[in-house]
């Protein structure tokens, strides 16, 4: 069983749907069901949200990944005497067969940095994780994070204006990775977020396609899902954007910053 099928198991016993678990933790439905079938996998942010959302521990996701990883391919390299007689081998085959043998071991070399790259991300996961819920204490600090009062828009564009942040303090441990909030204006992105709602963003480059994050293009800010080749409304109202070349992505919305994340009065 793998992390997808894991994802699923945990959903179901929480008694949520994939829309219900993206609306959660500020991804699409869509987006969920891609996680568990392991056509894509989450990001760290959205990865930890998911855990946070689903009460579980990395290594009920991870357990099965753990395993395998655990039989380390460094540890099994071939001996001077083998390597010797593949090389051997090697020389004494034609162009074709030499071809053949470079084609494979390039495949398979890729498969073995993935598997490396795949368990230092499980590993990191597991570390930071662990170092979260080992202080609870931290649930009584207080947590401030910028906040930028000109809104980006779900809708048809907000046009982008110097943006000063303010610091404003949370009393309730906001989203990992979270790099500032902003409000939302216009009701293109409903029913995930509406008018006013502010969300959680953090700053990246490039985001999924079924994830939804800030894009600024031509001069105009916009919170949206990223489709192909479009920015897409949750809003059946609105229709898509098509994307330009100005197109450039400021960061993955993480989820909303409602209420009770500020010092009730």
């Amino acid at each position: 069983m793998g992390i997808g099928k894991r994802l699923r198991q945990a959903r179901e016993r929480a008694g949520l749907t994939q829309e219900e678990l993206g609306k959660r933790i500020g991804v699409t439905g869509s987006a969920i069901t891609n996680y568990e079938k392991e056509t894509s996998h989450p990001r760290e942010a959205v990865l930890y949200a998911l855990m946070d959302a689903l009460k579980v521990e990395p290594n009920f996701l991870f357990q099965d990944c753990v395993r395998v990883l655990k039989r380390d391919p460094e540890k099994v390299a071939p001996s001077g005497e083998d390597e010797r007689q593949l090389l051997k081998k090697y020389r004494q085959l034609d162009e074709h067969g030499r071809e053949m043998v470079d084609v494979t071991l390039d495949l398979e070399y890729r498969r073995i940095q993935k598997a490396r790259e795949e368990r230092r991300r499980i590993q990191n996961a597991i570390r930071h994780y662990t170092l979260r819920i080992a202080r609870p204490e931290e649930e009584q600090r207080r947590y401030p994070v910028p906040f930028y009062e000109n809104a980006a828009s779900a809708g048809f564009g907000q046009w982008a204006d110097t943006a000063y942040a303010s610091e404003v303090v949370l009393v309730k441990k906001p989203p990992l990775g979270v790099s500032y909030i902003i409000p939302i204006i216009g009701n293109s992105m409903e029913p995930t977020y509406h008018d006013g709602d502010r969300i959680f963003v953090h700053v990246q480059p490039e985001i999924r396609p079924g994830e939804i994050g800030i894009f600024y293009m031509d001069g105009k800010e916009y919170v949206k899902e990223l489709g192909e080749g479009e920015l897409i409304s949750h809003n059946p109202e609105y229709a898509p954007i098509v994307l330009t070349e100005d197109i450039r992505c400021q960061g993955l919305v993480l989820g909303i910053c409602d209420q009770s994340y500020f010092a009730r009065s």
